[in-house]
């Protein structure tokens, strides 16, 4: 599996273009770039994954789609943000989204299906009330639940702090795979690191 690192928008989000043996997936898309056009087209086993519903990680969403027929997904409690600039903090910062609505809206624990690729679905609230994990591979797509050495913020709409604290416990039931962490902003890092190092999953703030 084949994993790039695009960070765009003003907040330099992370865009994530993962290639498998037969299917394309592009992660939470701030800009619809050409070079993303050209990788959505590149195969018919294709979707975008949106992780939250803030601006930053949703705003090439829509254009995508009307480029290159991709479905859209993000989780049904987040599904909301994706027409409302009070939810997805754009009015927060004066930036404008364009409103659309998702294709597949999904629960945890879902699982997509795209050839034989397998997508896992995490519930991992906190930062919004549906932000998830994605799970490709050995390779999961933390959105802004999980950062190297810290956690996303939860003082935007819909954030709960201890909520984030428990989807961190929850985390820790999938250390027995030491998965690589993909942010939504920064660096990567894997989770087994996480666990050990970050000081919130120990809860001591």
């Amino acid at each position: 599996m084949l994993v790039r690192t695009l960070p765009l928008g003003i907040a330099l989000a992370n865009c994530y273009l993962v290639k498998t043996d037969d299917a394309v997936i592009v992660i939470d898309p701030a800009e619809a770039k050409d070079e993303i056009v050209e990788f959505l087209n590149s195969s018919d086993n294709k979707i975008i994954l949106l992780t939250h519903c803030h601006f930053d990680h949703i705003s090439g969403a829509k254009s995508l789609r009307e480029k290159t027929g991709a479905k859209i997904a993000i989780h049904e409690n987040d599904a909301g943000g994706l027409c409302d600039s009070e939810l997805n903090a754009g009015n927060l910062f004066g930036i404008y989204v364009s409103p659309f609505t998702a294709d597949i809206t999904l629960k945890d624990v879902d699982k997509i299906t795209l050839g034989s690729t397998q997508i896992d679905v995490l519930l991992t609230n906190g930062h919004t009330e549906g932000s998830v994990c994605y799970i490709i591979n050995d390779c999961m797509f933390s959105g802004d639940t999980l950062f190297e050495g810290t956690v996303g913020r939860c003082d935007l709409p819909t954030g709960d702090y201890n909520k984030l604290l428990d989807s961190l416990d929850m985390l820790k039931n999938f250390s027995d795979k030491d998965y690589t962490v993909y942010s939504g902003h920064g660096n990567k890092t894997t989770l087994k690191k996480e666990i050990v190092y970050n000081p919130y999953f120990r809860r001591t703030f």
